[in-house]
């Protein structure tokens, strides 16, 4: 029996961005791999929703590519991918919003839970997903910056490249997490440090 559209749910989805490659964007394996698992976990819920609204968070991070954005590669990425559009013939209304101003997790994950308050939606499953090497960092970014609201994070193991040597790295940004939420002079160091990284300082 077809399920009642007033019965399903609103599913709103955030995709963290991963960078910007230099190159044809939608012929990159680690970012076609991540959206491609994305979109195996959505496909699992579309009989329990009526509508998705899939947020795209992440900024012009590349120097060498300052017209493109994190936010529009996934964005292309997906839009791109045969099974994407399988969903608008199953009854499910989608909506694509790009958040392209973020240039770190901190205002990524700020400007989504700023959306969703501009939205006014109160009803809604929220769905967070992010690079697994990174999800301890990310994670406690949104403990404390939504407070206000029930996520879940989803953690993808997408980057091919990852080496066992890179964990410490990881521990390192989970630390500087820490610090820059409870020393905000720590996060304006972070910030200028990131700026001067991408060109923006």
């Amino acid at each position: 029996m077809i399920r009642s559209k007033l019965n399903r749910k609103i599913l709103i989805v955030y995709i963290n961005g991963y960078g910007v490659p230099k190159g044809d964007y939608t012929k990159d394996q680690n970012l076609v791999r991540y959206i491609n698992s994305i979109l195996n976990f959505l496909d699992g819920m579309l009989d329990d929703v009526a509508d998705i609204i899939i947020y795209f968070v992440g900024g012009a991070t590349n120097p060498f590519r300052r017209h493109r954005t994190e936010a529009e590669v996934l964005r292309g990425i997906m839009v791109a991918n045969p099974a994407f559009t399988m969903f608008n013939r199953r009854g499910v209304h989608i909506d694509l919003i790009c958040l392209q101003d973020p240039l770190d997790g901190w205002e990524a994950v700020q400007d989504f839970a700023t959306a969703l308050d501009r939205a006014g939606i109160a009803d809604a499953t929220v769905v967070m997903f992010c690079e697994d090497a990174r999800r301890w960092r990310f994670r406690y970014i949104v403990s404390r910056m939504t407070k206000s609201r029930t996520y879940t994070v989803i953690p993808i193991d997408f980057d091919a490249g990852r080496t066992i040597m890179q964990w410490p790295v990881r521990m390192l940004e989970v630390v500087s997490a820490i610090l820059s939420w409870n020393f905000p002079w720590f996060r304006d160091v972070e910030r200028r440090r990131r700026l001067r990284k991408i060109g923006r300082s």
